[in-house]
């Protein structure tokens, strides 16, 4: 047979995990519908959605896009957020424990407990339907991606790069394959994860110049990963394995 995987870093992984190294592989990496992401919203709109988080419209929003489980360093970013000593610099958490419709789970109840205690700079929007994602995303100011485990291929940052959001990310398996230093800090997940977002924060927070041309370089950078390519690199794979036989 032949195995088709998401990205470089599940292929190696994979690989090295079985006693037979000849196996038939190829990389097919992930897309995402970008016209779902490229859309603007109007400045009454974001006001709006800030207005029913409890944020101002010169409040400094980091958006959190996934679900909120301990593996996807949820709990990691409120404190970096909160060790912050600027009232202005808030996050946005939109997502649930699982997908639509799951229940609420111990780390999520803990994780909203801690977040009860600062309502002024945490919000939760819950589960957000694909389809109106963008309107949150260009909401915010940036995005991070704080992951404790190892992502196979992070869809979120490709939704954050083609909604041009700058992105903070950790090194974590294959999402240092989606974003570049031009579009995404990465930083250390293995020590000191919180201090290492909260300075990552502060750079980007520190510098307009630099997130606007982090922007434009997101929205360059998503071309790649455009779902109208997807069909046409499987069906390459498929004729490359023709021609294998």
């Amino acid at each position: 047979g032949h195995i088709i995987a998401v990205g470089d870093f599940i292929k190696k992984q994979f690989m090295s995990s079985m006693t037979k190294k000849d196996m038939s592989i190829s990389v097919l990496k992930n897309r995402i519908d970008l016209s779902k992401f490229a859309k603007n919203i109007h400045l009454e709109e974001k006001t709006e959605i800030r207005r029913k988080l409890g944020f101002s419209l010169d409040d400094f929003v980091i958006i959190y896009c996934g679900r909120i489980i301990e593996v996807k360093g949820v709990k990691e970013l409120i404190e970096a957020v909160l060790s912050i000593d600027n009232p202005k610099i808030k996050v946005m958490i939109v997502g649930s424990s699982d997908f639509k419709g799951a229940q609420m789970t111990d780390y999520q109840s803990s994780v909203c407990n801690m977040a009860a205690q600062h309502k002024d700079r945490v919000a939760f929007t819950g589960y957000i339907d694909n389809m109106n994602l963008y309107r949150y995303h260009k909401s915010a100011n940036i995005a991070v991606v704080p992951s404790i485990c190892e992502e196979a291929f992070n869809i979120a940052i490709l939704e954050f790069l083609a909604s041009g959001i700058p992105t903070i990310a950790t090194r974590s398996g294959g999402m240092v394959e989606e974003g570049t230093s031009a579009t995404t800090l990465f930083i250390n997940k293995e020590y000191d994860l919180v201090n290492n977002i909260r300075r990552a924060i502060m750079e980007l927070y520190n510098d307009p110049s630099k997130l606007s041309v982090m922007s434009k370089n997101s929205v360059e950078r998503s071309r790649l990963f455009d779902k109208n390519m997807y069909l046409n690199e499987f069906e390459n794979v498929i004729n490359q394995l023709g021609q294998n036989e």
